[in-house]
């Protein structure tokens, strides 16, 4: 007989996903036979989420990772559902997902599914970015560059664009090109084009459009 071991993992992890916490009324169930689980989940009013009892600490964040791809194609894929959205990510951060407060925070900025608030935004975002998530970081230190939701604080910008310029491929290439520009203008730090220029040629290299156009103000 199969036992729940010889499952592969991703399978199991899609059984699980489909096992629901509350009890579907029959008509809604016995419309979902033969449907793959990303349709039979775009065709539920609201997500129902799986027991993680059993599941080894692999298979759990792998959950959470199913739920994140899962929330953010609803986010900004073909089926787009911010309702559906927000209640994967959410489920994803409860499952200890690092990104998952970044895609909450970027929900409350967008007013995508509630309504707009910079300053849940910003909790949510400080969330990820407390756990080592780059863009989080740096989309926390925009915050503050703007005033949005938080009290403006070149400063603190500054120290977390430098945070996430650490990393200096694409994923930290926004990081490089706001930090080049408070170089640039002096803001939070001493001005230095020297410096900014630097940080706008490596953010280019890295492919980042706003670098590049940046290069060419500075430039011309």
């Amino acid at each position: 007989p199969v036992t729940n071991s010889t499952i592969p993992l991703r399978q199991k992890i899609y059984h699980n996903l489909l096992q629901p916490v509350v009890m579907l009324p029959m008509d809604m169930s016995c419309r979902h036979e033969g449907l793959a689980p990303s349709d039979r989940m775009s065709s539920l009013s609201a997500p129902a989420f799986a027991s993680t009892r059993g599941l080894s600490k692999e298979e759990k964040r792998s959950l959470a990772g199913t739920y994140l791809d899962m929330g953010i194609g609803f986010y900004q894929g073909a089926r787009q559902d911010d309702a559906k959205a927000l209640a994967f990510f959410r489920e994803a951060y409860r499952q200890g997902h690092m990104k998952a407060g970044r895609w909450i925070g970027l929900m409350y900025a967008n007013g995508k599914g509630v309504p707009r608030d910079f300053k849940k935004a910003a909790s949510w975002y400080k969330k990820s970015a407390d756990k080592g998530d780059i863009t989080a970081t740096w989309l926390l230190g925009e915050l503050y560059e703007k005033g949005e939701g938080l009290p403006q604080s070149y400063e603190k910008a500054f120290t977390l664009y430098q945070r996430a310029a650490e990393r200096t491929d694409i994923i930290g290439a926004p990081a490089m090109t706001r930090l080049g520009r408070l170089y640039e203008k002096g803001l939070g730090c001493p001005k230095d084009t020297a410096k900014a220029e630097e940080l706008y040629q490596k953010a280019a290299e890295a492919g980042y459009e706003e670098a590049k156009a940046d290069l060419a103000r500075l430039h011309g």
